[in-house]
């Protein structure tokens, strides 16, 4: 009689097709499981192969606007009016790459004019006070005016603020402010760099109310002159005070207003000052007062004590280079770099990318 092997027995049969389908199961799960892990990795792959290639697609736009920078400092003259070299849209305004997307270089337009968000082109840093180069006075005004801190709290920031930037404040906080410049100019313009390397220096110093009012007003770039045609209200208002509270005799708070708007109206026609000299600045916003003819006296260096703070040039320029994707959802920009571009230096002294 022959006996019957235990894989005949209907039982084991079933156990084993079990078993087998199990397998099949799991060999079927581990495929779909790796299939969609290597799909994953392949998705990833290509964003970062389309991230690469849009940074250096913004890069080449920003590279770009380096170049007509460094053809067109030759101008006298940049600010915000239409006609300035630095806002001349073919240059900047969706300007084609050789992969046929465009891209666009933007900076923010002024306060004053909510209406106008930004401007297609590049922006002096010259429109901004140099937290590098600024004088005690400066300093202070810009904390009390614009940061809105009392005096004290503002005197204890701006030592701060000068021990961060390797002054002695002590020295600066007594030593003559009536200078526009901090008295250690020279030796950090002789300097292999600026001791305050980035705007967010002053986060060290300050609250974080204070630095969001005075940040879209500071610079650590530029030569620390404050340019006529592309400062804000604001900056004009502050750097006027703090050279008109060295004359006794002046009415600085009105006086600055006065003057300041009458150099805003002049911009708004359509005009810029093409040297910042005082004799041509007055001409130009006639009729001053006598108070308004002593501040910008204070501003152009007429003054003994105070050197010439106005001008009408940049030596740094700055933008958001955007690339522009029509394929993109939305059709909105891919990748933004912020940057800065120094003349002199003939590089990129600020990179970021967002």
């Amino acid at each position: 009689m022959a006996y019957l092997r235990d894989t005949d027995h209907p039982a084991c049969r079933g156990s084993v097709l079990i078993l087998a389908l199990w397998v099949v199961f799991f060999l079927a799960s581990l495929a779909l499981a790796t299939g969609t892990h290597v799909g994953s990795l392949l998705r990833t792959a290509e964003r970062m192969q389309a991230r690469v290639h849009a940074r250096a697609l913004a890069a080449a736009g920003a590279a770009q606007a380096a170049a007509v920078i460094m053809g067109q400092t030759t101008n006298a003259w940049d600010g915000v009016a239409k006609q300035s070299w630095n806002r001349q849209e073919r240059f900047f305004k969706q300007v084609e790459l050789p992969d046929g997307r465009f891209f666009s270089v933007v900076f923010p337009g002024h306060t004053e004019r909510p209406a106008e968000k930004r401007f297609y082109g590049v922006c002096g840093e010259e429109a901004r006070i140099n937290l590098n180069l600024a004088s005690t006075n400066l300093l202070m005004t810009l904390f009390v005016k614009v940061g809105e801190l009392g005096v004290e709290d503002a005197q204890r920031q701006v030592a701060a603020l000068l021990t961060l930037r390797g002054d002695a404040p002590d020295e600066s906080l007594t030593g003559g402010g009536g200078s526009g410049y901090s008295p250690s100019i020279e030796k950090q313009q002789d300097s292999a760099g600026a001791p305050l390397r980035d705007v967010e220096a002053l986060r060290r110093v300050m609250d974080d109310a204070s630095y969001a009012r005075i940040r879209p007003y500071v610079t650590v770039h530029g030569r620390g002159t404050i340019n006529i045609n592309a400062s804000e209200a604001v900056v004009l208002q502050v750097l006027g005070e703090s050279v008109a509270s060295l004359d006794a005799s002046t009415d600085a708070e009105r006086a600055v207003a006065g003057l300041v708007e009458k150099i805003v109206r002049y911009r708004d026609g359509g005009k810029a000052f093409e040297k910042a000299e005082y004799a041509l600045i007055r001409m130009a916003l006639q009729p001053l007062t006598a108070d308004e003819e002593r501040v910008l006296a204070a501003m152009t260096g007429q003054n003994v004590n105070v050197r010439k703070m106005l001008d009408v040039s940049s030596s740094a320029f700055g933008g958001t280079a955007t690339l522009d994707d029509p394929e993109s959802d939305g059709g909105g920009p891919v990748l933004q770099v912020d940057f800065v571009w120094d003349v002199e230096q003939r590089t990129f002294v600020m990179w970021r990318e967002r």
